[in-house]
């Protein structure tokens, strides 16, 4: 899963490319609309992918895991 989608919240350019960087960047600076539109969308796209509440439901699955796991191989052991 990229943070960053070429075209859609941001923009995307292959290394050593200066004349494509270049050109992208331009057309950054001349369009406001283009700018705030992908600003707008990479916002979103952290807050949904980074957000506090994602953060907690995937440790609370990895911790669900791990006592599950302990608690099986105690039930064994009995």
């Amino acid at each position: 899963n990229e943070l960053i989608k070429n075209k859609f919240n941001g923009i995307i350019v292959k290394n050593n490319n200066e004349k494509l960087f270049t050109k992208e960047l331009l057309s950054l600076i001349k369009n406001v609309y283009l700018r705030k539109k992908y600003g707008s969308r990479a916002f979103k796209t952290i807050n949904n992918e980074f957000s506090l509440e994602k953060f907690i439901r995937k440790n609370e699955k990895i911790y669900y895991k791990l006592f599950i796991n302990k608690f099986k191989k105690n039930i064994e052991n009995i």
